[in-house]
């Protein structure tokens, strides 16, 4: 692989440049990479956007009706109202679908936070809303919150419905959904509270307690047992140091730098057997 690189490299930058090997390189590339199943998705739902069918939304996923008036009920059963309520969860989750029909039964407000930066604290005064988004409990303070709903969804179940739903699906190529999942269950597992499951869903529900969820101060513990000051951290930094033994945080970290391995190296093998061939051919 390395000698390759280097052959690659050094016909990459030549006297040609990109109108010779350089870009059968890039063309094969595109070609290797628009065939990944997420990317493919992708581009069909960028296509259904500009020829849109009438009627043809794909149907709710099975449960997620019986999982809101569950929720709804067990409300009802606690005595509580809730002001706030943070759904979590990897893409592809369920998370947008929960939020909408919980907020249909609780008549809240959904706020999506997908085109928010999360890098930075977020304004949660908004009362009777849900706010849902996939760094939502590990970037944000969450004792706005009155309920945290996070959805401990397997990894390969998420990246079976982001296939589905298809928009989106790039980002099941590009991003690594397991430390995305791993940080997210430490996030939800810092928080004071009793979890709460909702039968055999992947659902988990914890209410604030009276003194906070505390989980800044939990994480900060386990730091100073560890030998790091946790307050020179950021939330997801910490997290991270915690899982990993070293501060990350933002959109990158989650980055799969590897995603592209298989394609770039066909592509690279193919450009440089068809340089070849059409060399020997002079």
């Amino acid at each position: 692989m390395g000698n390759l690189l280097k052959t690659a490299n050094k016909n990459l930058l030549g006297k040609e440049g990109l109108t010779g090997l350089g870009a059968s390189f890039l063309l094969t590339l595109a070609q290797y990479i628009l065939r990944k199943p997420g990317v493919q998705a992708y581009m069909d739902s960028l296509v259904d956007r500009l020829f849109p069918v009438a009627g043809d939304r794909p149907p709710p996923p099975p449960g997620v009706a019986e999982s809101a008036d569950a929720i709804r009920g067990l409300f009802e059963g606690k005595g509580i109202r809730p002001c706030r309520v943070a759904i979590d969860g990897v893409p592809g989750s369920g998370k947008s679908t929960l939020a909408q029909a919980l907020g249909q039964r609780l008549r809240m407000d959904v706020v999506c936070l997908d085109h928010h930066d999360m890098d930075i604290p977020g304004n949660f005064t908004r009362e009777n809303a849900i706010y849902e988004h996939h760094r939502l409990l590990r970037t944000q303070d969450i004792d706005a919150f009155d309920v945290l709903c996070y959805l401990d969804e397997p990894v390969y179940e998420s990246k079976k419905k982001v296939l589905e739903r298809r928009r989106g699906g790039y980002l099941m190529e590009f991003m690594d959904y397991e430390r995305l999942k791993r940080i997210g269950d430490l996030a939800f597992a810092c928080a004071q509270g009793e979890p709460v499951s909702l039968g055999r869903s992947c659902i988990r529900l914890k209410f604030r307690p009276d003194g906070g969820y505390q989980d800044r101060g939990r994480m900060n513990a386990d730091l100073r047992r560890a030998g790091f000051d946790g307050s020179a951290y950021s939330k997801e930094e910490a997290l991270f140091l915690l899982l990993e033994g070293k501060p990350r945080k933002g959109f990158k970290a989650y980055i799969n730098l590897h995603a592209c391995d298989r394609e770039l190296c066909a592509a690279l093998t193919e450009s440089l057997l068809l340089s070849g061939g059409r060399r020997r051919g002079r």
